[in-house]
């Protein structure tokens, strides 16, 4: 201070003043940069000795070591964060549940009342304690009971068998299963022996045969055959009959085709007399009664069925050249010399 003093005696005190408050500051602020600076050398060289201990010198191996997770794990979340739903003891609680409940599993054939006919219908049968109703399907539901003398009041009741119901207990069902299981692996054909014994003398004869049930599947199986020859056998048969009857339609349009012919040329050679009858009173009448055939006491007209005897209108009649019948000239209406009647063409 004396030396600024002496080497400023012109300058006044206050300038003095400023000057050395300045130089001040600044001999405080590099001290800070200097204190600053030696305390980022010692941090660098500790983090480098702590590298160098890291690895170990002895048969060159390298130490790593791991670092913290950044995120909790599931299963230690539950210490952390107790207001979520993560708990480990979850599972206990559910098995030490599953011991102290009784389930009972109902099922049918048909579909199974709804939740709120299932509940009315548990109450008008007495059946309480029941914990949880869980549907698996539309004819399957399962009951959980807090005591087995509930769940054996439900099994035992008669109206849900009378409904068709089946209740039964699930531990049962899958016992059910794994014996069902486990004599389908072990299961082989059964053979039963039968023995004969006769009185003449010990033998034993040693029969075998085949279970009940693979019989009755033979039994169908060979019904079933028959059947099916049978009916195929039939259906043969009328498709044959529909060609015969085909076959003979047509047998027969020949043969008519034929005759026509036949007729046709025979009626041109034959110039045959028509016998025509035309009575009068008296004798002609009688000469007439004696042409008509033995069998009937008179002769009757094929188209209008009016008698003989009973026509008095003096009509002519006409006879059938082939079966003898008679007919007014008029109703048959015959176009040549002979005439034959429809039904013997």
């Amino acid at each position: 201070m004396e030396e600024i003093i002496d080497d400023g005696e012109d300058t006044s005190d206050s300038e003095v003043i400023v000057n050395s408050q300045q130089e001040y500051e600044h001999i405080q602020i590099n001290s800070v940069n200097e204190e600053n600076s030696q305390e980022e050398g010692r941090s660098s060289v500790m983090k480098r000795k702590e590298r160098e201990d890291d690895y170990s010198a002895e048969d060159d191996f390298i130490t790593v070591e791991k670092r913290k997770p950044k995120k909790f794990n599931r299963s230690d979340s539950s210490e952390f964060l107790p207001n979520k739903r993560v708990d480990r003891n979850k599972n206990q609680n559910e098995q030490i549940e599953d011991i102290n409940t009784y389930e009972v599993c109902i099922t049918s054939m048909e579909s199974l009342p709804k939740q709120m006919a299932l509940a009315k219908l548990l109450r008008m049968e007495n059946i309480k304690g029941i914990s949880r109703i869980k549907y698996k399907s539309f004819n399957k539901v399962l009951l959980q009971f807090n005591k087995e003398e509930e769940a054996n009041n439900l099994l035992s009741c008669q109206k849900f068998k009378d409904m068709g119901f089946r209740c039964q207990k699930s531990g049962e069902i899958a016992l059910e299963t794994r014996s069902s299981k486990e004599t389908a692996k072990n299961k082989k054909p059964l053979k039963t022996k039968q023995r004969t014994e006769t009185t003449q003398f010990e033998a034993e004869q040693v029969v075998e045969t085949e279970s009940g049930a693979s019989q009755k599947e033979e039994v169908e199986k060979g019904n079933q055959q028959d059947e099916q020859l049978r009916y195929r056998f039939e259906f043969t048969k009328l498709i044959l009959k529909m060609k015969v009857k085909t076959k003979n339609k047509k047998k027969t349009a020949k043969r008519n085709k034929q005759t026509k012919k036949n007729k046709d040329d025979s009626e041109e050679e034959d110039s045959e007399e028509l016998d025509v009858i035309q009575f009068d009173e008296g004798s002609e009448h009688d000469e007439l009664m004696d042409q008509v055939p033995p069998d009937s006491a008179d002769a009757e007209c094929m188209f209008c069925s009016r008698l003989f005897s009973m026509d008095k209108s003096g009509e002519s009649w006409i006879k059938c050249l082939m079966c003898g019948l008679w007919a007014h000239y008029d109703c048959a209406g015959p176009e040549f010399d002979t005439w034959i009647c429809d039904f013997c063409k």
